[in-house]
Formats: C-alpha cells, structure tokens, sequence
C-alpha cells in the first residue's frame, strides 16, 4: 500500500492548460520559475507518494518554503502524478529494426528526441561504432547541463570490449586505459557470450580487462548469455550483468551468490518477449505512445507475419520457449535482494526507440517484480547506477514525468503521459518526432 503524506495545502491558482505551458517561451538566460501545484509526487527511492507543490526555480527542485517569483507559471496537477525522469540502461540507438529485415533509421539526436517524448530523460547506450559523435554530444550536454533541450541525455560505453579486441590477460590493462584516457565512458561493455559454444573471452582475459576498468574507475556491464557467464562476472567484480540464459533455469545457489555480491541486474526482458508478445496481441502496435514514435512503416512490418523474415520467426518461438525461464530468473534474483535495473536493449526486433523502457517495466511487472521496485530500476535505481541525481529533491536539476494515471497501481500508466521537465524546463510535446522516412 502506498504510504501517502499530506503537505501544507496553498490556495488554489488560475488553471495552466499543459499544452498553453508547453509552447511558453523560454529564455536562453534563465527560464521562468514554474510551479507544479496539486501534484502526486511518486518517489520509488522511499516508496512515499507526496501530495505536494513542487516548485522548480532557475531548472532546479526548490526547497520547502522557498518564495516564487513573481513571474512564475503555475499548472494545477490535481488528478495527476510525477515520477522522476525515466532511464534506459541498455540501447542500441541507431534506430528499429523490423521483422521482414526493414530497418527504421535514425540520426542520434532523433532517437535522443524520441526517448525524452517518452518520459526518457537520459539512456546507457551499450555498444556503438559512432563513438566520435556520441561522446562529443555527451560532453556539449553536458556543458551546459541547464540548457533548453529536446533531446535526452546521452550516457554510453561506446565500443564494445570482446575476443576481437583483447587477446589476452597481458593486452587488457593497457588497452582498456587507453580506451578510457581517450573517450571518457561512462561504462565499459564487455561480450563475455558462451552460449552454444560460441568463441568468447577466456576467463583470465575477461578477469583482467574488469580489473583495468576498475582500476580506471569505470563500471563495467557484462553481456551474457549462460548462467556461468554470469557467475563469472559476478566473481570477477563487475558492476552489473546483462541478459539472462535464457535456454535453462537460473541454478539454485546463484541468486544468493548475486545478492551478496552487489552486482546488478539489466534483465532485457522487453528484447527477450516482446516479439513473440507483438505476434500474440497486434494491438499492442496501436498504443499512442508508440504510434508517436515509431513511424508508420515500421509498424506495419509488424502486422504482417507472412513478410517475417527467417530471423524474426525464429526469435518469436525462441521468446515463447523461454518466457518461463526469464520470469523464474526475475522473481527468484528479486526474492534474493538483487538489484534489477530496467533496460530494454532497444534496437533489435520487438522494440522501439524510447517506448519500449515502458514495456521493459511493465514485463518485470508481469514477471513477479513489485510495482515499486520496477519503477526504482526505470529511475531511482538506474540514476544511482549512472551516478546522475534523482531529479525530484530539493537542489537537483529538474527530471519529471508527469502522468494521468497511478504508476504505483499498474506500471503500464507510465505511457500515460501529461508532460515531461528535462533540464527543469516542460518539454514542448506537441509534435510526435516520428521519422519521415524508413530505410531497407
């Protein structure tokens, strides 16, 4: 049950339209105070939901009492509640593919634009060959972290680490800090994949390299694909694993093991269903959020199973084979006290840039996960990993998402979507950023 606390109530003010605040003119020097009044304030940190005014003053979260100015914008909330920013921790952002070997392209900021319409305030890209742009994005981000902006923020590894680039225990140190010293990442990506007798990292490689990172004072994100892959990584100290094994069940003594250990979870359940999910029930490609952002092509190759590829076929009864599996790794790490992080490793089939976080938390959901707790893997929890404030205290730049409906009784009403603060200023939603063309 949700604790609710009662704030100091005010008088009511002149109702704000948010679709009138949303085209409000903003100064390049210093944004007009705004103050969200009647607001229903979901922290997932502390599992309160705040009946609050939540005044934002020059893009940042004002502490209790602080006066407004004069000039201040005022929007009245009542029947309507605010999260934090949302965050993605695993994509691929080049754009979606679509099951007939279509894809979908998008330029960077046009996939940043299309998460922040979704309530995704910053995202973790896992593995791009563009580093040069990226970070150079990243780092005029943030530069400039109270600038006006339609675009989320951007957090990345940039290229990945794997067989291909380290060959042994003794290359690993020198080539992990020359990557960092280079690019600055905010994680190192490691590909340590055994499945199906793939070629991967030997263990002492794979050792070494989450050691150099470590000691470069870059987190590391593991991929893998078996249980002892995992074990491995959660022996060698990384800072969080992604995947699960799909093809068995997790053994018995490794929740325990995860637990103890801190390292977290980024289940990708929304790569890992949501294919054979879309075949099951085509309604799902008639959500408005995601008709906002995913162009009309790209869900019409969905519709039509006749035009699948062999590759999408054999994802849809590769999902549907191992469904249970997932959901049993989920409920028994999270009966465990392992930390689940949402990430939905968008950019392969059955997701969509910026609207499938919203599916990835709703499956984790489906899968045995408190609402509260996966709601903390999409904000609190994911923003603690990158290092990045909350967004909602007193002090913090301003990361909103305001909602029509309570989260905290079914996760799917984070696609409900009113409004969003980035840099502690309302996005202008008015125009859907889907893409106007779509690439073979």
């Amino acid at each position: 049950m949700s604790s609710v606390k009662s704030v100091v109530s005010t008088p009511p003010a002149a109702f704000f339209s948010l679709a009138a605040l949303l085209l409000l003119s903003i100064t390049p020097a210093r944004a007009r105070d705004l103050l969200l009044r009647n607001a229903q304030l979901v922290d997932p940190a502390q599992r309160t939901i705040t009946a609050t005014d939540i005044l934002i003053h020059d893009g940042r979260v004002a502490a209790p009492g602080t006066k407004a100015a004069a000039d201040v914008e005022t929007l009245d909330l009542k029947g309507k509640w605010v999260i934090p920013g949302l965050i993605d921790l695993h994509v691929h952002d080049a754009g979606n593919p679509q099951p007939d070997d279509g894809y979908e392209e998008m330029a960077l900021g046009d996939t940043a634009r299309r998460m922040l319409y979704c309530g995704v305030t910053a995202y973790l890209n896992l593995g791009t060959s563009e580093s040069e742009e990226f970070f150079s994005r990243r780092d005029r981000q943030r530069a400039r972290p109270l600038a006006p902006s339609d675009e989320a923020d951007l957090y990345g590894a940039g290229e990945p680490f794997g067989r291909w680039s380290l060959g042994s225990p003794a290359m690993a140190p020198g080539k992990v800090a020359a990557y960092v010293k280079k690019w600055r990442p905010d994680v190192i990506k490691i590909i340590y994949d055994h499945a199906h007798g793939r070629s991967s990292l030997d263990r002492p490689t794979f050792v070494a390299a989450v050691n150099a990172a470590r000691a470069a004072g870059v987190k590391t994100v593991v991929h893998i694909s078996t249980w002892q892959d995992a074990r491995d990584a959660i022996e060698a100290g990384a800072a969080a694993v992604t995947h699960f094994c799909d093809d068995d069940l997790i053994p018995d003594d490794l929740p325990a093991q995860w637990a103890k250990s801190g390292v977290r979870s980024i289940p990708t359940m929304a790569v890992q269903s949501d294919l054979a999910a879309i075949v099951a029930q085509p309604a799902m490609l008639e959500r408005p959020l995601l008709r906002a952002v995913a162009s009309a092509a790209t869900l019409d190759a969905y519709r039509h199973r006749r035009s699948f590829a062999n590759k999408a076929l054999g994802t849809v009864q590769w999902q549907r084979e191992d469904r249970a599996n997932d959901f049993a790794a989920v409920r028994r790490l999270a009966a465990a006290g392992v930390t689940l992080l949402a990430g939905s490793d968008v950019g392969n089939l059955g997701t969509f840039q910026g609207y499938s976080l919203h599916r990835e938390i709703k499956i984790l959901q489906e899968a045995g996960l408190p609402a509260w707790d996966a709601l903390a893997g999409a904000t609190t929890k994911a923003a603690d990993f990158l290092g990045r404030p909350h967004g909602i205290r007193a002090g913090e730049i301003a990361e909103l998402v305001i909602l029509d409906a309570n989260p905290t009784d079914d996760v799917a009403n984070t696609e409900k979507i009113s409004g969003v603060v980035h840099h502690g200023q309302l996005v202008d939603r008015s125009k859907p950023p889907v893409a106007a063309t779509t690439g073979k």
